[in-house]
């Protein structure tokens, strides 16, 4: 069984998988309390000194004594990759005049491909997304074509139907 790549799930994933609690910032050096959950090291520190107990803000979790915070490596190497994909996006986003992604949430990123049966266009992470969901539609996979600046024309469907003839 392939397990999915880091990146895939993390794009996958929404922004506020990775919010801290308090702040409802993305999380800065994500630490773990005994209880499980995550927050800022510099937000619950400054939380448990002004409050003078050691109390979880979620769960509400009371400690006698401060408690040792761990940093979440998981966590944080997942944030920063979230960040870096979210920068990557950020400047694949279409300018005016492109083909946007019928699929993409704002920003729309800049369609790749068009089908021309259904008449959709989908950005690079859309198109393999649909072109890998085998029991879906797939007939709208019949002819796509690149951006119009490339004019070129991939017949995607015959993976999906060997038996068909131009």
């Amino acid at each position: 069984m392939d397990l999915p790549k880091l990146g895939d799930t993390i794009e996958r994933s929404s922004e506020e998988t990775f919010l801290c609690s308090i702040c409802l910032e993305m999380f800065s050096e994500p630490v773990t309390t005994p209880c499980g959950h995550n927050f800022c090291r510099h937000c619950i520190s400054q939380a448990w000194d002004t409050d003078g107990r050691c109390t979880c803000p979620l769960c509400k979790r009371s400690y006698s004594t401060r408690p040792e915070l761990s940093v979440n490596t998981l966590l944080k190497e997942m944030v920063s990759q979230f960040k870096l994909e979210k920068e990557k996006s950020k400047s694949q986003v279409s300018k005016p005049g492109e083909v946007k992604c019928d699929l993409c949430s704002e920003p729309k990123l800049e369609a790749l491909k068009s089908c021309l049966v259904c008449l959709s266009s989908f950005c690079e992470k859309h198109f393999e997304i649909r072109a890998n969901l085998k029991t879906r539609l797939q007939l709208c996979f019949i002819l796509f074509v690149q951006s119009a600046a490339e004019e070129e024309v991939s017949l995607d469907f015959l993976s999906f139907f060997p038996e068909t003839k131009l």
